[in-house]
């Protein structure tokens, strides 16, 4: 259960939702909020008309800040549809990370809550599941797909309403038919195919049906890799009566459609929501228009700007629209004329050691810093603050070989670091300690006198215990087995090993990934750490999305061949019988490959060959990158050959062929490359330093088949770029060397480009939302990130950092009179679980009425299964409690996996400020409540204490029974209800 944080009752008041038909005298509006993840979020309902048994499809246009693209443009979607889809195991719920195999091992989850097996055989028909986290529903498996798996799904719901899921016409015995009397099949569900048979990885909802055999049923159009809702078709009846009503969706082609891979097949988006007609009897009712702001070009977004509804097709009687106003980047013509950053300026750094700098954020406050070697010594210097502090010596003299890590698991980058292969790997990290060290003075006798003192210094410095081996490049920082705790894998022996992360800070001794074969020789080269940009440490390669590091590694393979003395070439022989036997020529020839290694979790396998030619001359080796070029999330791959850059992409089983991108380069520039995501797109451009004083950016067409410039970053020097977050905005800025000193060039996006800052609705009030980065400060003191470590942190188990993460910081909504009334949010304790459940969302958030000063503060449970449920709330003045509630919550988890809340206790206490200044207390109120194993409230119990005189004032105990026609206490059919009322202690 998630709970958001309203903005206060008077404005939630003017956000009333339209539920009537929608005329010139009627003004559409919609609903706003702040979500529990600090996300302004706005919806818009759809008004469609209930039907037999007061069925009707739930269906809303909504929006949130943190939303991406999607049909209806950048934040947008739709609301009211539901899907079933295979999704990775983790290690919270399963004890290890495995990614989706398409087999009838993987796990399901439904709205992404997984889904555990109660009864019958996993994966296969009627297999029974229930939600982990309970709410009585029930699934089933319905048949089986051709590929294996599941053909459909059927959710019955505790209301009594069923769910199906997939392709349901072909196997559950139903008929969902649309307006027209006809069953669509095969439109229900995506699949990829493998060994010539669909397997289905995701279910889309195809039908609810209420008790009594009423439903509504649900089309889509499935085409080249997208699936979209065309239309819900509702009051039919499964005694073979068609719909009469139906919600159509209507698009138009996207001028820049978005692509990507997912289990080996291209996805995309390609379609644009463009209308929605409410149709009764064939009739078109209503007719919600949606307007949009267009993309100029692929490197921009739509946005939606306007929504209306009209009376019938027409747009003679419309209502008064909703309009959104976008914080959003200027439009400028891509071309070398463009330039995405701004002159630069000189950093309060002084430069020196600069082929030993890295850039990354050591302390932990969201602000990228540098961190470089001077005289022998580790410094860390934040860019923004230019502070420098000085570390430790170790490691110092093998500062190339230095990478980034974090150890301990607390979201905070630390250095891994040694002094020679034979020595020990240590831990730098910018965290206080102690040390002893001797002092020694003269006593006045020709001796001295020593003695131990305590330092405080500002830098840790830990010894792993663990020998250094493959430092000079044959070592890497990786997550092997996906718990997100990063490991140390290095060649050793013929070998790939790995020092396991053990959580608590230390490493486990080495062991074996994956032996290599004896045809394998000069494996012995370094494994190659792909930088994304130059300073941020190795980039972590996920060809497959399983959340598992995997990696490439050049190899030279040796082949041994019979030649015959007429030229034939004969296999399957020893030397010895090619020589002696046949008379022949043995032939040993070397080939290099860059192979392809995937992690299971616990080995390596080789998967994929890249690149095979004649020894010496893999000419790609020293080239090869990794980036996610078409923002799928997948690892993909460039390199240069015959001085022009090629990529490959990866579909989730492994590269596809080369697409060469027109980009050429040399044998200087190529080392002068950089593939960063500039746009915002989550697509890696390539940015070439063709000049002393200029690079280029080229950027992709939707589909990859050609590379374009962009635009042109100026004012530069012939020294490497360096790409760092330096203030906290999530932009990637540039740090380079110029004339001896360290100069920036600052990225010209907005930190809150692409978010709605205004909305107006049909009654013409206009709200105005503000927004910050957690990383802003005012006056040495963070702005709106009030606490930045929960208090359920435990490192092993989950973590807390300072993202760049934009949330509201204000909404202000007009008023009749010309004023506004306005609400600051305040935020603490963000968490996120490294174990596979992702994030916790905000422990604390609080809420300050500009007009009354009530400061409203929630703070929530942040550990499953009571994740998102609000612990305590307090309402106070002028630093007096006027209103404070605390909950207590208790989960049983059966022996079926299941969690299941039993019990709930609330105490609330009220309180009045008097116009002395002096606040009285008044009453509490003690309620318990129990729950049986269907989520019923079977017992409650309220206690009121009037907190004046110390005396409990009344009781009221109810107590229910669950066993009514239609299901009992599977359905909460109650059937019969006791109330008991006392009175205590009554005052005249």
């Amino acid at each position: 259960m998630k709970y958001g944080l309203p903005i206060s009752l008077f404005l939630l008041s003017i956000a009333t939702q339209n539920n009537v038909l929608a005329s010139s005298s009627v003004p559409l509006s919609g609903s706003f909020r702040v979500s529990e993840q600090g996300a302004a979020t706005y919806t818009i309902p759809i008004d469609t008309p209930a039907a037999r048994g007061k069925l009707k499809p739930a269906v809303e246009l909504s929006y949130s800040s943190g939303g991406g693209e999607t049909i209806m443009g950048l934040g947008w979607g739709l609301q009211g549809l539901s899907a079933i889809s295979r999704c990775p195991k983790t290690i919270e719920q399963d004890g290890y990370l495995q990614g989706v195999e398409l087999t009838n091992k993987d796990s399901y989850c439904l709205d992404g809550a997984r889904l555990v097996l109660t009864a019958g055989t996993h994966s296969l028909n009627g297999a029974e599941y229930r939600k982990e986290l309970d709410d009585a529903s029930v699934v089933t498996v319905i048949g089986q797909a051709p590929g294996g798996g599941p053909a459909a799904f059927k959710v019955e719901t505790k209301s009594g309403d069923t769910y199906f899921y997939g392709d349901v016409d072909e196997v559950s015995g139903k008929q969902f038919l649309d307006v027209n009397g006809t069953s669509s099949s095969g439109d229900g569900y995506r699949s990829v195919s493998q060994n010539n048979s669909d397997v289905i990885y995701h279910w889309s909802l195809k039908a609810i049906e209420d008790s009594v055999g009423n439903y509504a049923s649900y089309h889509y159009e499935n085409t080249a890799g997208e699936q979209y809702l065309k239309s819900i078709d509702y009051a039919g009846h499964s005694n073979g009566e068609a719909p009469y009503n139906q919600v159509r969706f209507i698009y138009t082609p996207l001028s820049y459609p978005k692509y990507g891979y997912s289990y080996g097949t291209s996805v995309a988006i390609k379609q644009q929501l463009q209308k929605i007609e409410v149709r009764l009897d064939d009739e078109v009712d209503k007719t919600y228009y949606l307007t949009y702001h267009k993309a100029t070009s692929s490197d921009k977004h739509d946005y939606l700007e306007q929504v209306k509804a009209c009376i019938g097709q027409t747009q003679t009687d419309c209502s008064t629209p909703i309009t959104f106003e976008w914080d959003r980047q200027a439009s400028a013509s891509a071309g070398p004329a463009y330039q995405p950053f701004s002159g630069r300026r000189a950093l309060s750094i002084p430069s020196g050691n600069n082929d030993t700098a890295k850039f990354f954020d050591m302390d932990g406050d969201g602000l990228s810093d540098i961190v470089y070697v001077r005289d022998g010594r580790w410094y860390k210097r934040g860019i923004q603050s230019g502070i420098e502090q000085a570390m430790a010596s170790t490691g110092a003299g093998k500062a190339a070989y230095a990478q980034t890590i974090d150890y301990d698991g607390d979201g905070q980058r630390d250095l891994l670091v040694a002094n020679s292969e034979t020595a020990n790997w240590q831990i730098l990290s910018f965290k206080p300690s102690t040390y002893q060290h001797t002092v020694c003075e003269p006593n006045g006798g020709g001796t001295q006198l020593c003695e131990d003192i305590e330092r405080v210094v500002n830098y840790t410095l830990k010894d792993l215990g663990l020998k250094a081996i493959g430092l000079e490049g044959k070592a890497l920082v990786a997550d092997v087995n996906g718990d997100a705790l990063e490991d140390i894998i290095f060649i050793d022996g013929g070998a790939i090993k790995w020092y396991r992360n053990l959580g608590n800070g230390s490493f486990a001794a080495a062991q074996s990934l994956y032996s290599f074969p004896s045809t394998e020789v000069g494996h012995n080269t370094s494994v190659h750490q792909w930088h994304s940009s130059r300073g941020f440490g190795s980039s972590f390669m996920d060809i497959n999305g399983d959340g598992l590091t995997d990696f490439m590694l050049e190899v030279r393979e040796r082949e041994a061949v019979c030649i015959s003395g007429s030229g034939k070439v004969i296999s399957g022989v020893t030397e010895n019988e090619c020589r002696m036997d046949i008379r022949g020529t043995w032939s040993v020839s070397d080939y290099e490959y860059w192979n392809l290694y995937v992690s299971t979790g616990s080995s390596y396998r080789r998967h994929q060959k890249i690149y095979r030619g004649q020894h010496n001359n893999l000419n790609i080796a020293n080239t090869l990158r990794s980036a996610d070029f078409n923002g799928d999330g997948l690892s993909d791959i460039a390199y240069v050959h015959n001085n022009k850059w090629f990529i490959q992409l990866s579909d989730g089983n492994g590269f596809l062929p080369r697409i060469d991108t027109g980009v050429t380069t040399s044998d200087t520039q190529k080392y002068k490359t950089y593939f960063i995501d500039i746009v915002g797109d989550g697509r890696a451009e390539i940015v070439v330093q063709h000049t002393s004083s200029q690079a280029l950016v080229y950027h992709s067409n939707p589909e990859l088949t050609s590379w374009t410039t962009y635009g042109a970053i100026n004012d530069l020097s012939d020294q490497p770029l360096n790409f760092a977050d330096i203030d906290g905005r999530g932009k990637l800025d540039i740090v380079s060397l110029s004339n001896g000193q360290w100069q920036r060039l600052t990225h010209k996006s907005h930190a809150y480009h692409n978010t709605i800052k205004g909305i107006t609705d049909g009654f013409g009030v206009k709200t105005r939302v503000t927004y910050a980065p957690l990383t802003e400060k005012s006056a040495g003191e963070y702005s709106v990130y009030k606490t930045q470590v929960s208090s359920y942190l435990d490192n092993s188990r989950n973590f807390s950092l300072i993202p760049p993460q934009k949330v509201v910081k204000q909404v202000a909504t007009e008023t009749g009179d010309g004023n506004q009334v306005s609400v600051n949010y305040e935020y603490g304790g963000l968490l996120i679980n490294r174990l596979g459940r992702g994030p916790a969302g905000f422990e604390l958030l609080r809420t300050i009425d500009n007009q009354t000063q009530v400061v409203t503060e929630t703070i929530y449970h942040q550990l499953f299964p009571q994740i998102g449920l609000p612990l305590a709330t307090k309402q106070t003045y002028q630093g007096k409690t006027l209103y404070s509630a605390i909950n207590e919550y208790s989960f049983q988890r059966g022996n079926d996996g299941i969690y299941r809340r039993v019990e709930e206790n609330v105490v609330e206490r009220t309180s009045q400020y008097g116009s002395d200044g002096g606040v009285r207390e008044l009453t509490q109120t003690n309620t318990q409540t129990q729950f049986d194993d269907w989520g019923n409230a079977i017992a409650i119990k309220a206690d009121v204490t009037d907190l004046e005189a110390n005396q409990l004032v009344s009781r009221v105990e109810t107590v229910n029974q669950y066993d009514g026609q239609g299901g009992g206490e599977a359905k909460g059919r109650l059937s019969h209800t006791r109330v008991t009322k006392s009175r205590f202690n009554q005052r005249e």
